[in-house]
């Protein structure tokens, strides 16, 4: 893996990150209040977000991404195992996103 890629965007998506940490929405997420309608709804907004981003990435010829990115790192598996646990699959956007 091309360790200076991976560490140069991790340093700049760290102020990003740290302020979506401090937001209300992962506050409300962290102490377990966040209704589960919400909880459901971001997970379908990640998995959606993760379909496109990942089939992106499988299909690019860059050789720089290509040396950066396994399959390993693929975030879509879990958030349909979640969604799928949650009863949350039969929404049509999912699919659709997925197959975009």
């Amino acid at each position: 893996m091309n360790t200076m890629i991976t560490e140069e965007l991790k340093k700049v998506t760290k102020p990003i990150h740290d302020k979506l940490d401090e937001s209300e929405f992962f506050a409300v997420l962290k102490e377990g209040k966040l209704p589960i309608e919400s909880y459901i709804n971001y997970l379908q907004v990640m998995a959606g977000i993760h379909a496109a981003f990942e089939k992106e990435v499988c299909d690019s010829n860059h050789p720089e991404l290509q040396s950066v990115w396994k399959d390993s790192m693929s975030k879509l598996p879990p958030l349909l195992v979640d969604l799928e646990s949650l009863h949350a699959t039969e929404i049509e956007d999912i699919p659709k996103a997925i197959d975009a």
